[in-house]
């Protein structure tokens, strides 16, 4: 085999997409204590090209296969270590400057690099090679089968959990049984499933050689959604398998919808069950409602009727506002070599990383909110995978209904090329891509049509907001209402560091004031929070609110909105939240990442659009010390098409 010391990543065709990309400029400069453009900019950090049409992606060519070549210009390919788990991968450096930008898609993690943990149980390394049947130690990469999904006609249908019927709840928990009955060394076993998401989603692999050092995550980038569409179909297809029903199909957390809105008893009911988790909340069992944008200063004693307000409030913010952009709603681009979790995106953030923590056990009971409260263990309760069937059935419900006319994918081919590998419900290990998951026909599920509640909940809160404007307005307090000029000097500035609500301006570009509807169409006005640093070990939250400047009470007052039970996020200045869910397992507990929360729509409910100047309230709802404060290094006005 032919020297790799010098590999470069060249596709098998000649058959190119050029993709090109903008790099955030430092051009702001602050007078006052307020970020002053120069010129209107239409900005994004993590470029990709989209494409209204998301079924058809008929100018984007997906590669089939991979070539490497070394420094003498000479091809070959890479043997690739099979193991345990469906986890393993191939070794490209991208140095050619030719395909830096257009060929640099995420590859399947190599297995010989995983890093054991070295406390039990916080291991999910697969077994070594040698283990695995019926495949050999080692094979070429294109004896890897490609996996293309060619399912003719629908034959699974995922229904809510809460309305599932005795017959489906005995073959379900029948169909766990077996799969927890496999010897744990078997890769359809359910510790091997388990631990899928585990070497994935907690940086025990590194993409491949070249860049050792570069941990493997899909989680807070645009990775999020396919991986785990095709987990959950293979997961799916393995307990159909292993009770001998092809029609078999995972039901869905309906927490989007009153009915839902608690953890699904099928779940819970039964402590014999194969589909009880003992290591989940106790205060937070049936019937207790979720709390959608949970965190460690929730409300734990809201009413129902309250809760369930907010959670579609929530719900209409993630999928509208913040969901428009195929960034906002999937998450930053993450190319081979880049630093994981460049930012995640709408609905990863809120709900699923709150629910992941309002499931997962209480902190205070001497474990760290396992099982579904820490991304090593959460594969290991099976109401895991009704979350994220419900996760799935958000990316159905955007293509299908469309915000704002916008239903599109990344067409960006280092997004459709890059690849997982998982085992079938034949043990037969395989490679999926991007591009095959975004269609769930040839898939062969669908989700069982349920009504929809939260897609009104946007007027709710622009008429409390409205009221409540009207009645600061008609009183004598207030930052702007006696008619002297803000102290701009005494709002705080980045770089932030959130041990207490911190207050920032920002400038709007002058030309972006009162855009025209078209104009709205084209561009997404967004709040980009970038260098956002945390401790992944803790869970770190905070919630982002917008006024505008002549309505703000003042620098170092908190006035953001709430009513009389104390609830802040049914209002339309509420723009979004940072949710984290904790990574005991990683040795470099800092993180960075990113944030965009959608303005265009939240200006609009205002009454803002006109407004140059806003306010930006930042408030933590974790418990802050001095030393898991989040930072945040900088933060800006940006437009996205």
């Amino acid at each position: 085999m032919a020297s790799l010391s010098y590999i470069t990543l060249v596709p098998l065709t000649t058959t190119f997409v050029s993709t090109s990309f903008s790099t955030l400029p430092h051009d702001s400069t602050v007078r006052n204590n307020v970020i002053k453009k120069p010129f209107p900019r239409k900005l994004l950090p993590c470029k990709a090209s989209t494409n209204e049409e998301n079924d058809h992606h008929a100018n984007v060519h997906v590669n089939e296969h991979y070539y490497y070549s070394d420094s003498a210009g000479k091809f070959d390919r890479r043997n690739v270590l099979i193991g345990l788990g469906g986890l393993t991968g191939a070794a490209a450096g991208l140095q050619s400057n030719l395909f830096a930008a257009s060929a640099a898609p995420v590859p399947p993690p190599d297995l010989t690099k995983c890093d054991h943990h070295p406390k039990e149980g916080l291991d999910c390394c697969p077994p070594q090679p040698s283990a695995v049947r019926p495949f050999p130690p080692s094979i070429e990469w294109d004896n890897i089968p490609k996996f293309r999904p060619r399912e003719t006609r629908v034959r699974r249908v995922r229904r809510p959990a809460h309305a599932v019927k005795q017959d489906f709840i005995n073959k379900y928990s029948e169909a766990v049984r077996r799969m927890r009955a496999l010897k744990d060394d078997d890769p359809i076993s359910f510790v091997q499933q388990a631990n899928v998401h585990c070497a994935y989603c907690e940086g025990f692999y590194k993409e491949f050689p070249r860049f050792k050092d570069t941990e493997l995550q899909v989680h807070f980038s645009w990775l999020f959604f396919p991986f785990h569409r095709w987990y959950l179909y293979f997961y799916e297809k393995i307990l159909g398998k292993l009770i001998g029903d092809p029609s078999f199909a995972l039901p869905f957390w309906n927490w989007d919808a009153p009915e839902g809105m608690q953890m699904p008893n099928i779940y819970t009911d039964n402590i014999f069950s194969p589909l009880y988790d003992e290591k989940r909340s106790k205060k937070h069992q049936p019937p207790k409602t979720a709390i959608l944008n949970f965190n460690e200063k929730s409300d734990e004693d809201t009413p129902r009727d309250v809760q369930i307000e907010a959670n579609l409030s929530i719900m209409s913010k993630q999928m509208g506002a913040n969901g428009k952009t195929a960034e906002q709603f999937f998450g930053c681009p993450l190319r081979a070599g880049e630093a994981p979790a460049p930012g995640a995106g709408s609905i990863e953030n809120i709900p699923h990383n709150s629910i992941h923590n309002w499931t997962g056990t209480d902190l205070n009971l001497g474990l760290n909110g396992e099982d579904m409260g820490q991304f090593y263990s959460a594969g290991r309760d099976p109401v895991f995978f009704a979350h994220h069937s419900n996760i799935d059935r958000m990316w159905y419900l955007r293509k299908k209904l469309g915000v704002r006319g916008r239903r599109e994918d990344f067409t960006d081919p280092d997004w459709l090329n890059s690849e997982f590998l998982f085992y079938d419900e034949n043990r037969r290990l395989v490679r999926v891509n991007v591009h095959d998951s975004l269609d769930i026909g040839p898939l062969g599920y669908v989700y069982e049509e349920v009504r929809i509640p939260w897609q009104g909940a946007r007027e709710q809160a622009k008429a409390r907001s409205r009221a409540l404007r009207k009645n600061r307005q008609s009183s004598s307090s207030g930052g702007g209402d006696d008619g002297r000029r803000p102290d701009l000097q005494a709002y705080d500035r980045f770089p932030l560091v959130l041990d207490g609500i911190k207050k920032v301006v920002l400038e709007r570009p002058k030309g972006k004031l009162r855009r025209s509807t078209a104009e709205k169409e084209e561009e997404e006005e967004l709040l980009a929070l970038n260098g956002i640093e945390f401790d992944r070990n803790v869970r770190v939250s905070f919630d982002v609110f917008v006024t505008d400047l002549e309505d703000d009470c003042g620098p170092k007052e908190d006035c953001t909105p709430k009513d009389d039970n104390g609830r802040q996020v049914v209002f339309a200045e509420y723009a979004g939240s940072f949710v984290n869910v904790p990574q005991v397992t990683v040795s470099q507990p800092s993180k960075k990442t990113c944030l965009r929360l959608g303005l265009t729509d939240l200006l609009e409910d205002i009454d803002a659009e006109d407004k140059e100047r806003l306010v930006v309230t930042f408030k933590p709802t974790y418990n802050v010390t001095d030393k898991n404060a989040v930072k945040i290094q900088s933060g800006d006005i940006e437009f996205a098409s």
